[in-house]
């Protein structure tokens, strides 16, 4: 289900999601040999969801790109704008195309899961690669190093995912008492 809002109230959803994942991914990250785990995952999910692809995929690049900038991994910026904003774009074109009518519900989300993740996982092991190659890596090292991730990257959209299951039903109440 989309949630139909007024303009001045999706804008502030919107800009509400992103600020509230970079506060989170601030005070609740783990470091990891080339980056962090982070809980991104949980506003692109819900943004997806709830408003569609474009604002889904909005949310996921502005949040992606922010947190590098504020965690200090500009190298990883413009990968994080372009592998979160797929992410979030297929989360909603996902959840619009499978899970937004009431009998599907579970399959629309699940899939979501299944090629939004899949996208990110994909995006970062390959943009992984091209970081540790454009850093003199050998190829060899540039695969193991990128692949070694792929684990801590699972995880991340696991959490996201289910932390994102639990916050859906409460911000669907809330979001439709703003109508």
């Amino acid at each position: 289900m989309n949630i139909h809002l007024k303009p001045t109230y999706r804008l502030t959803i919107v800009g509400l999601l992103v600020a509230l994942n970079i506060l989170l991914n601030i005070f609740l990250r783990l470091p990891t040999p080339s980056g962090f785990i982070s809980l991104v995952e949980v506003g692109i999910f819900l943004a997806g969801w709830l408003f569609g692809p474009r604002l889904g995929g909005t949310v996921g690049g502005l949040t992606g790109l922010l947190v590098d900038l504020f965690a200090g991994y500009p190298q990883w910026m413009l990968g994080s704008l372009i592998i979160h904003g797929l992410e979030g774009y297929l989360i909603g074109a996902c959840w619009q195309i499978a899970g937004n009518k009431q009998r599907s519900t579970w399959f629309g989300l699940v899939l979501s899961l299944i090629i939004g993740g899949s996208a990110m996982l994909a995006g970062y092991w390959l943009f992984g690669i091209g970081l540790q190659l454009l850093n003199h890596a050998a190829l060899a090292t540039a695969l193991t190093i990128s692949t070694a991730e792929l684990a801590t990257n699972v995880l991340q959209v696991l959490v996201g995912f289910g932390i994102a299951i639990i916050l859906r039903p409460v911000l669907i109440r809330y979001l439709k008492r703003l109508n």
